[in-house]
């Protein structure tokens, strides 16, 4: 028994592959609420959602029932601060009905928002679309407890037949980061017609079945009310599940397309952010795909390599690939090569995987679908095209006790050591020899990466070891 097994890691040694991808079959799927948005009212949260993956308008609990929560976020470079209005836009051609000549706003209200900054509440009353009255309201400071707020409204002469209202948690121009609001009750003295929901007890949830560790266009498409654009599907090249992705209608617009895409990314101000961690150096992306695209429409992949900016804080892209998938009417496998091995090593992939053409969105056809199951990413031990002049050579392979590296040059070099999950076993510099001891390894293959001091990938290879 013990015989097969070594036989057996002996065999995987020779091309190594590795499920670096978390949920690369798509096996695992999740109810997932995004967020939710209050009854007969329009937010900030798409855009907040988009940028920093939550919301910064949501349900508290109130005076009574439920509440809003209105708040400033910071995401990346940006601060959205969030904002509750009853209009697309805050658009001076919305609002709501409202007949009679209003005297003053009665709101219960809790706030801190910080010094140099000031949420706003705006009240705007028209007639046949006309402005009769507008009142901008500031709130600045700190109220902890919520507290009943009537304000005295502008002076109308003239009865309105419909109220725009807007209420933000800080200034557009220059917000400031951590400000909150949270409202109840909110009330227009005047006229025996108020505004729908205005004690915010009524939500409604924006939610999909989404693939664990993935992040798709749904929401763009709940945000509008149409059907997600990515859905778990039975038809399958192995398992239970594939994933479809299609291009559908925008919920955002109505009449816009929705790109149908999936990353293990999400969305970043102006490009896709994130990834998964990576410690070892791929050369191919493969899977199983099947698609049809309509016209001239092509579906696509992409991968990312990045790597962190200690000085800047942030991640710089060193290399990305992208490939266009021939249509099939069966699942067909793919494999996408790529070369890494003139760059410092990246420690983030991104990968994504669209429908439609999203390289220069040229051709993009409604109903263009694209199915992917059994996603990997793969090594194989020994890169062609690495820099093998520092004659390093390791051994004794198999090892049950200790692994020699040595090499020709005189240039101090990095060795790292990684299990096939890609955990790293250890880190370590040398110049002409180095011993590492492997008797408390467990038996199995290891992979060895070089790297010389500007971080650049001169050797790769593995070693068994055997106890």
């Amino acid at each position: 028994m013990m015989r097969l097994g070594f036989l057996f890691t002996l065999l995987i040694a020779c091309n190594i592959s590795f499920a670096q991808i978390p949920n690369a079959g798509f096996e695992n799927w999740s109810l997932d609420t995004i967020y939710e948005e209050p009854d007969n009212y329009f937010t900030t949260n798409l855009g907040s959602y988009l940028i920093s993956g939550s919301p910064n308008v949501f349900p508290v609990n109130g005076v009574n029932g439920l509440a809003a929560r209105i708040e400033t976020v910071a995401a990346n470079s940006d601060t959205i601060p969030g904002a509750i209005y009853n209009a697309p836009d805050l658009s001076l051609s919305g609002g709501m009905p409202y007949n009679g000549i209003p005297d003053s706003l009665v709101i219960d209200m809790r706030y801190d928002i910080p010094v140099g900054d000031t949420a706003v509440i705006l009240l705007l009353f028209k007639i046949f679309g006309a402005p009769v009255g507008v009142n901008y309201i500031p709130v600045t400071g700190s109220q902890n407890s919520f507290l009943r707020h009537r304000i005295k409204l502008m002076p109308q002469f003239v009865g309105a037949d419909s109220v725009l209202m807007g209420i933000s948690s800080g200034d557009f121009e220059n917000p400031l980061p951590g400000g909150w609001l949270e409202i109840d009750n909110m009330t227009i003295v005047g006229s025996g017609q108020q505004l729908p929901n205005n004690g915010f007890d009524n939500w409604t949830a924006l939610a999909s079945e989404e693939a664990d560790d993935w992040f798709s266009t749904n929401i763009l498409n709940l945000v509008g009310g149409s059907n997600p654009s990515i859905t778990k599907s039975t038809d399958a090249n192995s398992g239970s599940f594939a994933m479809r992705i299609e291009t559908s209608l925008s919920g955002v617009g109505g009449d816009e397309d929705t790109v149908g895409f999936i990353t293990n990314g999400t969305f970043g101000e102006d490009d896709l952010i994130g990834g998964h961690t990576l410690s070892f150096i791929p050369n191919k992306l493969e899977g199983w795909y099947k698609n049809n695209t309509l016209g001239s429409d092509t579906s696509v992949a992409t991968i990312r390599f990045s790597l962190f900016n200690s000085s800047t804080g942030v991640s710089d892209s060193i290399a990305a690939f992208a490939w266009p998938f021939v249509d099939q009417a069966n699942y067909t496998k793919f494999e996408f090569n790529f070369d890494i091995s003139g760059v410092p090593q990246p420690d983030t992939f991104l990968v994504a995987f669209a429908a439609s053409n999203l390289l220069n969105n040229l051709g993009i056809e409604i109903g263009s679908y694209l199915f992917l199951d059994d996603l990997e990413l793969t090594f194989a031990g020994g890169i062609d095209g690495l820099d093998y002049d520092h004659g390093i050579t390791i051994g004794p392979n198999p090892s049950s006790e200790f692994i020699r590296f040595r090499k020709d040059s005189d240039e101090i070099l990095d060795v790292r050591i990684f299990d096939l999950n890609g955990s790293l076993m250890m880190e370590e510099n040398f110049r002409s020899e180095l011993l590492i001891t492997v008797d408390d390894y467990s038996s199995g293959t290891y992979l060895v990466q070089v790297l010389d001091r500007s971080g650049k990938l001169v050797f790769s290879d593995k070693f068994l070891v055997a106890h």
